[in-house]
């Protein structure tokens, strides 16, 4: 980025909080910078626009960690029983750890559709050997089956 010095303060602090946060005004509020000072700079300026594309890349990369860490690890939450906590034998709050099974599912179709993603969507799974065929091959498949079940039925009694 080709400016001056307080242009590029400005500039890296916006990136900064745009990789925290993945919200460009959000991220201009932070970093004390106009909204707009910043779209015109990615307009202008190729190199800071793909400095704003990773930085929102690696906001990205956080809600992925938070959303498998609420997946795997659970999160923890008060027991609540008759409008108050319930509290243990030492006084402390009772928790329960909860799981985001909903997540989970996101995070597997995600990064593997072939596997998880829903009927009619993403790639087909073979079920059937000659469904990972290539063309010829299955034809010839095809062909050599219909042989023989016409030997077979050439060789059955008529009538049978």
């Amino acid at each position: 980025m080709a400016g001056d010095s307080s242009q590029d303060d400005e500039a890296e602090r916006f990136l900064k909080a745009l990789a925290l946060s993945g919200n460009i005004t959000r991220a201009a509020r932070e970093a004390g910078v106009k909204r707009r000072a910043m779209l015109a700079l990615q307009t202008a300026d190729p190199e800071f626009a793909a400095r704003m594309r990773e930085a929102c890349d690696e906001a990205i990369d956080l809600l992925e960690a938070e959303a498998r860490r609420r997946a795997v690890d659970g999160v923890e939450e008060p027991i609540i029983r008759g409008g108050d906590f319930l509290r243990q034998d030492d006084g402390s709050i009772a928790v329960i750890r909860r799981y985001s099974d909903r997540l989970l599912e996101l995070l597997l179709k995600a990064h593997r559709p072939e596997i998880f993603a829903a009927r009619g969507h993403g790639p087909k799974i073979a079920t059937d050997p000659a469904d990972s065929l290539a063309p010829e091959e299955r034809a010839d498949r095809v062909a050599r089956l219909l042989d023989a079940a016409r030997m077979r039925r050439a060789r059955s009694p008529a009538g049978s």
